[in-house]
């Protein structure tokens, strides 16, 4: 059965919940950390990470990297592929995730340097992902 995860931030104002796929490492890792999504209050500002539903129903994490006249782009932190997600789209925006027992804001500048580090290093990128998946980091 799927998660309604828009009835439950209705309902409870947050969602926490432990993601699983590795389109988020490093940031996030398969089914190791719990995310705190959080209803979203403004328009979503770059590197933020949105949980937003696909037409086929399944809910995503991934990061802006870009604005559209309707929406954003998003796109995986160990992916390349960018997606167009619209406004309407967006059910909430994760407020930040737990590592362990310490919890680790979005605001956090190591975290959203990592990002834009990322982004702005796309060649280390690729490397980084081919090294992770060569190691079965990426075995689920």
């Amino acid at each position: 059965m799927q998660n309604d995860y828009e009835a439950a931030l209705r309902r409870d104002g947050m969602v926490v919940f432990v993601p699983g796929g590795n389109s988020m490492w490093p940031t996030l890792r398969h089914e190791k950390q719990s995310v705190v999504i959080l209803p979203k209050t403004d328009r979503l500002r770059l590197y933020d990470v949105p949980l937003y539903k696909r037409a086929d129903g399944h809910y995503v994490l991934h990061r802006v990297v870009g604005f559209t006249e309707n929406g954003y782009v998003m796109c995986g932190d160990s992916q390349f592929a960018e997606e167009n997600v619209a406004e309407e789209q967006i059910v909430g925006v994760m407020s930040g995730y737990y590592k362990g027992k310490k919890f680790v804001s979005v605001e956090d500048k190591k975290s959203r340097r990592a990002a834009l580090f990322l982004r702005r290093h796309r060649f280390l990128k690729r490397v980084a992902v081919k090294l992770f998946y060569l190691f079965g980091g990426g075995k689920r």
